[in-house]
């Protein structure tokens, strides 16, 4: 069988009971046409009478497992089966999608509210677009106990932060959600350079997050081109004013660059800048 013989018919207005029924009596026909009794056919696949007389009656599905080996062993039908498969198809959508609304339901109902701002945007979002905080976690490629962290306290790491802000950017958010997530990281990153926090990352990453990000921020080779310096000279100032931090904010180049200055009255033989070294 392949995709493109498929009948295509639509299942999605009949109740769950009648496509029940419909998968039963498919069964039956299929099953009465290749076998001598059905008892017969459930020695034939290794499942019990009873267990399949459930299926043909309508009061349960196979489960994907039990389905696999019913194909397999019905497979000369062709494409007959798929009379089977497309109910039974959809009845397994149904049912994943119903378990999938009750987990989030559960879950929101069970969890603490949240208490930071980006927690906050974490439950509209997931709200908004009917997730869990797993299914956010996934999207963003982080850890599944991330979210939840963020709710309550825990600040996220730079990859994070990247993270979140490509996803909102890429995803079918209301515009005021992405503007919301833009504020919230704003505060996230001053908080963080703030505090002398360490946030660590590839440059790639540091470069997007400048990007995206609602603040002006800065890194190290910015500063360092603005001052006509090394990297290497701004790594040591940063240092030696205890800014650890790599995204670097209005005020801590303000501050590097006070301090590049003030050092280059003092020592103007060692703070020189590139184009005064490139013409030594």
């Amino acid at each position: 069988m392949n995709a493109e013989s498929t009948p295509g018919r639509d299942y999605s207005q009949k109740d769950s009971q009648t496509l029940k029924e419909e998968v039963g009596g498919t069964l039956r026909k299929l099953i009465k046409g290749n076998f001598p009794s059905a008892s017969s056919f459930a020695r034939c696949i290794g499942r019990s009478p009873h267990q399949l007389n459930t299926w043909q009656s309508g009061l349960q599905i196979p489960n994907p497992d039990n389905m696999g080996v019913i194909l397999q062993t019905l497979k000369s039908e062709g494409e007959k089966l798929y009379e089977l498969v497309d109910p039974w198809g959809e009845l397994i959508a149904r049912k994943k999608q119903k378990r999938r609304e009750t987990n989030i339901e559960t879950s929101r109902k069970n969890r603490k509210e949240a208490t930071t701002p980006l927690g906050k945007w974490v439950d509209k979002v997931c709200e908004v677009q009917k997730i869990s905080l797993n299914d956010l976690a996934t999207h963003i490629c982080a850890a599944h106990s991330a979210p939840s962290g963020w709710r309550l306290r825990k600040s996220p790491d730079l990859d994070s932060i990247v993270s979140l802000l490509l996803y909102a950017e890429k995803s079918e958010l209301p515009e005021e959600l992405k503007e919301e997530l833009r504020r919230v990281i704003t505060e996230i990153v001053k908080n963080l350079a703030e505090k002398g926090i360490k946030v660590r990352s590839s440059t790639t990453r540091l470069r997007t997050a400048k990007k995206s990000a609602a603040c002006k921020t800065y890194t190290g080779g910015d500063v360092a081109e603005e001052l006509e310096t090394t990297r290497e000279t701004i790594r040591k100032l940063r240092n030696s004013l205890g800014i650890e931090n790599m995204l670097l904010t209005e005020s801590n180049r303000e501050k590097i660059r006070e301090k590049f200055d003030e050092n280059k009255r003092l020592f103007p033989n060692v703070h020189r800048g590139k184009r005064e070294l490139s013409s030594v």
